[in-house]
């Protein structure tokens, strides 16, 4: 059942969730 949940929706929340963590990451990492 869990797999058939919609991955599209789920990389998109993820995107939108990680995204910006990831951004500051690389700008801390400068």
């Amino acid at each position: 059942d869990f797999l058939q949940v919609c991955p599209d929706d789920y990389s998109t929340q993820f995107v939108q969730e990680c995204l910006p963590l990831l951004f500051n990451i690389f700008r801390y990492s400068k």
